[in-house]
């Protein structure tokens, strides 16, 4: 899939291996999509490091706010995919020992969504600097933030 430079306007294959060599041309990750990015991290996101810049990676269920993801983060995200089928996630979890007797039309095709490598988000893979996702001391946490912490991790329930 080709993407646009927002700065130069020029598609490219790999907008990222642009930025590398043209830094001045990437998108910062701020304002509202910072604020989306730390609630995402505070759910079931994560950042992936690979020795460089990392990159934010979400696995759902819920294509259509994958796609809303895609849309949001424009030129920094590296689209929509199908991670694994319902097919695949019950034989895992056959194999895993969860049940025996899983069946794949209790499950759903999960997709995936991840943006470029950024050295923004060096910022958000140093909540796992000790091994385990630790949330900041100083973490402020506004309306964005919470309602995309809700969408990957939230649930509703009535009772106690």
């Amino acid at each position: 899939m080709q993407r646009t430079c927002p700065e130069c306007k020029k598609n490219f294959s790999q907008l990222g291996t642009h930025w590398r060599w043209n830094p001045s041309h990437r998108p910062s990750i701020s304002g509202e999509l910072r604020e989306i990015t730390k609630g995402l991290v505070m759910g079931d996101a994560n950042v992936n490091d690979n020795g460089g810049n990392p990159c934010l990676k979400v696995i759902m269920i819920n294509k259509d706010y994958l796609q809303f993801l895609d849309e949001k983060f424009e030129s920094i995200s590296r689209g929509v995919n199908l991670w694994k089928t319902s097919e695949e996630l019950a034989q895992n979890n056959r194999e895993r020992g969860f049940s025996s007797t899983v069946n794949e039309e209790n499950y759903n095709d999960a997709y995936q969504w991840h943006t470029v490598n950024h050295p923004d988000l060096l910022e958000f893979r140093n909540w796992y600097s000790s091994g385990k996702k630790k949330f900041p001391n100083n973490l402020e946490l506004t309306p964005t933030c919470l309602k995309h912490w809700y969408v990957c991790d939230g649930s509703l329930s009535h009772g106690s």
